[in-house]
């Protein structure tokens, strides 16, 4: 076989895989809840989605339910179950974090990070770790710079 063909073969063989590889992560899609350390409280979607994320409730319906999914190994999207809609860090996390979106875009992404006790979740938006405000009696709102208790989280999959 010569060189070029060689090339064409190899090319087209990494092109279908990457097309596998898509697909593949593209699946990776869980229905979870998440439970907010400093509380012990899951985190709802206000108001079926209508006001701000809030770690407040005991028991999961589905305003507390989220449909996680990874692009890789570390970014995710948070969509509620309550509405259908993505949660979103607004006006670049300047503002609660509320489920609003229809489509997933840099204010919709988050960074997930491992510590000892769960996960914290860094905003895409402005590269801030999302916290359960005030010990949870607030809005949950990316403006950390640290992930301390407030900015602990265990996400249960359902």
């Amino acid at each position: 076989m010569k060189f070029k063909a060689k090339m064409k073969l190899c090319i087209l063989f990494m092109m279908v895989t990457s097309l596998f590889a898509k697909e593949k992560r593209a699946t990776l899609v869980h229905k979870v809840a998440i439970k907010a350390l400093v509380n012990g409280l899951f985190v709802c979607a206000e108001k079926a989605g209508k006001q701000s994320l809030r770690a407040n409730r005991a028991q999961i319906g589905p305003w507390e339910t989220f449909e996680i999914s990874f692009s890789d190994s570390q970014t995710l999207t948070l969509k509620s179950f309550a509405n259908g809609k993505f949660v979103c860090a607004e006006k670049n996390g300047q503002f609660p974090l509320i489920a609003n979106r229809d489509q997933a875009g840099p204010w919709e992404t988050f960074t997930i990070v491992p510590n000892k006790e769960g996960v914290a979740l860094k905003s895409h938006a402005n590269g801030k770790f999302v916290t359960a405000e005030n010990a949870g009696k607030s809005y949950l709102i990316a403006n950390r710079d640290n992930a301390d208790i407030w900015e602990r989280f265990v996400i249960i999959y359902l």
